[in-house]
């Protein structure tokens, strides 16, 4: 493509199919047919990747269908929004990690937002791309090989490796600060836009939180002998799965 926007179309059906997205086109004109498996054939025919919008828009017509896994086998279905708007689809969220489909988070809007107040809770949600450089075919690349996580009101949504490589360039542990007996203070820095809600696995699933783009003291035990402390965490809003938190390994050096 020659110029910097992404040329898309939606194909639109009554629930079941349901309405898709088809981006990365390069003639949307092919896409007008009445059939719709033609439709979404023409698309993925130019290069174009095809993803389900909002699979729970519609509760009644609520699950997998025939016309899905036949989308699916003939590989012309690549993706599936696990948020719509203020929607998170834990069915979606499940298919997209049986079927290994990409993962898209999306606001839907239809008109301006103005006069829409935005908070760090209540916000658009943002499908986040892991390309290799800012280009429409790096962008592309990264939605083929499913490299994506979904940001939802306070919650990161995506695999494990993704959302790891995210804690990591997130938060910064130093070493303690003050010692008394086995008891050590020191602090965890979040340099990110969200809130850090974590479950301590190892002294009777305490709660925290590690606020965005602050410092968070934490109190703990530890040897006086070791030279390192391992704390286990589940990190409760970053969800590889429904209901389901990422789990990490935080080591603290403590000389």
């Amino acid at each position: 493509m020659k110029r910097d926007e992404i040329d898309a179309a939606e194909i639109t059906r009554e629930t079941p199919p349901g309405h898709f997205n088809a981006i990365f086109v390069e003639d949307i004109n092919p896409l007008d047919t009445k059939e719709f498996l033609d439709a979404v054939k023409a698309a993925h025919d130019q290069g174009g990747f095809v993803f389900w919008n909002h699979p729970g828009w519609k509760p009644q017509f609520k699950g997998w269908f025939d016309i899905h896994t036949q989308l699916y086998e003939n590989l012309w279905l690549q993706g599936i929004e696990v948020v719509n708007g203020r929607s998170y689809y834990p069915d979606a969220h499940k298919w997209a990690l049986e079927k290994n489909l990409t993962m898209f988070g999306n606001s839907d809007i239809h008109q301006p937002m103005v006069g829409n107040e935005m908070t760090s809770e209540v916000h658009r949600p943002m499908t986040l791309v892991f390309a290799k450089e800012k280009s429409i075919k790096a962008v592309k690349e990264a939605l083929i090989a499913g490299r994506t996580a979904v940001w939802f009101e306070n919650q990161l949504i995506g695999k494990p490796n993704y959302l790891n490589a995210i804690l990591k360039e997130s938060v910064k542990i130093d070493k303690p600060y003050l010692r008394k007996g086995d008891t050590i203070w020191f602090e965890i820095t979040n340099n990110s836009d969200i809130d850090i809600q974590v479950q301590d696995l190892g002294q009777g699933g305490r709660k925290m939180e590690f606020p965005a783009n602050a410092i968070t003291i934490v109190k703990t035990k530890a040897d006086k002998k070791a030279e390192k402390l391992e704390l286990r965490y589940k990190i409760t809003n970053f969800l590889i799965a429904p209901d389901k938190g990422l789990p990490v390994n935080l080591d603290i050096p403590l000389k």
